[in-house]
């Protein structure tokens, strides 16, 4: 089993400023630190978007209300197809008993 690596705040906050104040481009500092590009443009957004609020609690990703808004109409579109599905399939019997 592969183990994460976790990185602290002031490591995410150092690597984003130093993207965002252009000191280091993202190529050099995926490959000077060993880090994952897509790590470090999300790590970089997030810095863009909190400032020096980025990188709340203990590495783990706040859950706010947008996010389970955005997962809870996936699952309504989920359920409205599997609706529609059943409708279809329940008309299809009904035509082909005749």
């Amino acid at each position: 089993m592969v183990t994460r690596k976790k990185y602290d705040r002031d490591f995410k906050l150092s690597v984003a400023r130093a993207a965002v104040e252009g000191k280091t481009s993202v190529p050099e500092l995926v490959s000077e630190l060993d880090l994952s590009a897509t790590t470090v443009r999300r790590w970089i957004t997030e810095y863009q978007k909190l400032g020096d609020k980025a990188f709340p609690g203990h590495g783990r990703r706040k859950q706010n209300k947008d996010f389970e808004i955005a997962k809870l109409k996936a699952k309504i579109d989920e359920l409205e197809m599997e609706r529609d599905i059943l409708k279809n399939y329940q008309a299809f019997l009904k035509k082909n008993r005749m």
